[in-house]
């Protein structure tokens, strides 16, 4: 597998910088300590290594502790992994390696700073390749400028061309390039394992999605028809038993009513099975709609409907009346295809508890009133 810095789907880009926010925000923080507790360090040296510019090397080092302390407390801005990260890395890297630069050029002839701070340059480098997110070119573009600015200041300003000062100069520059090119391509294969690490749980994610969609499908088709979406037999028994122990627990009835559609074959005979299914999904939503929340509707098999409806006892004419509301939105007429399509309903109406105290019984006195 070639590596490569960058998704080809740039909402797969999106995704995967955003799953690296909470890492950025550790790394920035751990960043932050370590950069200042380093900087604090060498302030012991600052009285053996540059004696001559103490006041002004201190002045940078406390604009470095400034930097890093800013740099700590962007992490608690909102958005600061996928918005501000990268800017704010850049630049406090920056800032520490020109602080360092600076304190090179100012040193004096023949003091320590001058091969000695290299050292705290080189640790920049080092920290911005093996402790940052950003893009790895971006990281070796700015080594490289630390690195140039570096031999430019010994080699211009101290005259460190030649002899054992020009040989110790060309050391620190291999070290900083080697340093460079390890550190780039340590970061690149950390990237590249991270990227694969992350399609590696996005696959997975995705196939657990997938599968709990599967679930959740095969359990919505044991309890409902494929075609309308209505409940179907088994589903509509087990809810019913449910509605009738409810009716028997506070003396209230139930309505079941059987909705059989009149002469339905010849809509599939005249205009196909298609326009058939159709004209079924339209009368269930219809069927759907004129119910309340807690009444049942069903879909018995072919163009039969189950519908059972709560009631207070006694109220035999609100069950007339809603049946009639069927009957009519069944009666609408149905457009498929350029075609107009009309059908009627046959509705048996079966109560509990005075038809039957069990659905079968129900359905048989439904059946024979329809």
């Amino acid at each position: 597998m070639v590596w490569t810095p960058t998704f080809a789907s740039p909402d797969l880009e999106q995704e995967y910088q955003a799953s690296l926010a909470d890492e950025k925000i550790r790394l920035t923080r751990m960043v932050a300590l370590l950069g200042g507790g380093l900087n604090l360090c060498f302030v012991i040296l600052d009285f053996w290594a540059i004696p001559s510019s103490l006041a002004t090397v201190w002045a940078l080092r406390g604009a470095m502790l400034i930097a890093l302390a800013g740099y700590f407390a962007a992490t608690r801005l909102r958005g600061y992994g996928e918005r501000y990260y990268g800017p704010l890395t850049a630049a406090v890297f920056m800032i520490m390696a020109a602080a360092m630069n600076a304190m090179i050029l100012l040193a004096r002839p023949g003091e320590a700073a001058i091969d000695g701070y290299f050292g705290g340059l080189l640790l920049v480098a080092i920290g911005l390749h093996s402790m940052t997110y950003l893009h790895p070119w971006v990281s070796l573009a700015l080594t490289l400028s630390m690195l140039g600015v570096y031999a430019a200041s010994v080699m211009l300003v101290h005259g460190h061309t030649s002899g054992a000062e020009g040989i110790v100069l060309a050391s620190n520059l291999f070290v900083g390039v080697s340093a460079m090119i390890i550190g780039t391509v340590a970061q690149a294969l950390r990237d590249r394992y991270a990227r694969e690490n992350f399609l590696l749980r996005h696959s997975l994610q995705r196939d657990v999605e997938l599968k709990e969609e599967e679930t959740r499908r095969a359990s919505y088709l044991a309890d409902h028809d494929p075609l309308t979406g209505l409940c179907n037999r088994l589903h509509f028994e087990r809810e019913i038993q449910t509605m009738l122990d409810e009716a028997a627990r506070n003396g209230t009835e139930v309505a079941l009513m059987f909705v059989d559609l009149d002469d339905f074959k010849p809509v599939n005979d005249n205009y196909g099975h298609a326009v058939g299914d159709r004209v079924l999904r339209v009368i269930a939503e219809r069927l759907q709609s004129r119910l309340r929340g807690n009444d049942l509707c069903a879909r018995f098999g072919g163009d039969e409907f189950l519908v059972a409806v709560a009631h207070h006892g006694g109220d035999h004419m609100a069950v007339r009346a809603a049946a009639a509301r069927l009957a009519d939105a069944i009666a609408l007429e149905i457009e498929v295809r350029g075609a107009i399509i009309r059908t009627t309903a046959s509705i048996g109406i079966a109560g509990y508890p005075i038809d039957g105290r069990d659905l079968d019984t129900l359905l048989k006195h439904a059946d024979e009133r329809m």
